[in-house]
């Protein structure tokens, strides 16, 4: 019989990175919770790909696969108020690693050229955490405030004024979205529509399935 040992790694790849999508919009994002009827398709599924006989059948269990999850993924209005929420400071560090995650699916998708490699990356907060002079942004821990950039660009940044920053990050290559790119100022306005935008990006291309 065809087991699934037998999928080739394309198909391997693809099933993964779907199954990685749908958790990262259903649990991670917008918080829900996988019940007794997604339990099911995903054994059911496991069966049928089991019990393929051929590569096409195969095919057929993975496609008929691929259209549940995207019958349980949450709406896009859903995945983008829980994007929202996503947060990260050196004073609110719960969501780190999911922050961190997302950045740098971010960074990779409009990078061009081949992945850096990202354990020698931080966040950076383009609105400072703490500006030499006023108050920090009130959205300043927002994750349209930040941005991955290699650990020693991040520390030339530092406090530097919005415009001396996008001139160092233009420099040194790090990938910028429209908003940021167009920006010629930053405060909680610029953020909140940063927000949005990479919320989209991320739902309707990044971890689309």
């Amino acid at each position: 019989a065809y087991q699934a040992k037998s999928l080739t790694i394309k198909q391997t790849a693809t099933v993964l990175q779907q199954l990685e999508s749908f958790h990262l919009q259903f649990t991670a994002i917008t918080a829900q919770r996988t019940g007794g009827g997604t339990a099911k398709m995903y054994a059911l599924s496991g069966r049928s790909l089991w019990e393929a006989t051929d590569k096409n059948k195969a095919g057929r269990v993975l496609r008929d696969f691929t259209n549940k999850l995207r019958e349980r993924v949450p709406s896009e209005d859903e995945f983008v108020a829980g994007f929202a929420q996503l947060k990260f400071s050196d004073e609110n560090t719960k969501q780190k690693a999911l922050v961190r995650y997302v950045l740098q699916r971010i960074d990779a998708h409009l990078r061009k050229g081949a992945p850096p490699d990202y354990d020698k990356f931080t966040i950076e907060h383009v609105a400072p955490q703490k500006p030499a002079t006023g108050k920090p942004a009130v959205r300043m821990a927002d994750i349209g405030n930040l941005i991955l950039v290699p650990q020693k660009l991040n520390e030339r940044l530092r406090n530097e004024t919005f415009v001396k920053k996008k001139q160092l990050m233009t420099t040194d290559l790090v990938p910028m979205d429209d908003v940021l790119k167009k920006a010629s100022s930053w405060g909680d306005e610029e953020i909140a529509a940063r927000s949005k935008a990479m919320a989209t990006l991320a739902c309707q291309k990044i971890f689309a399935i």
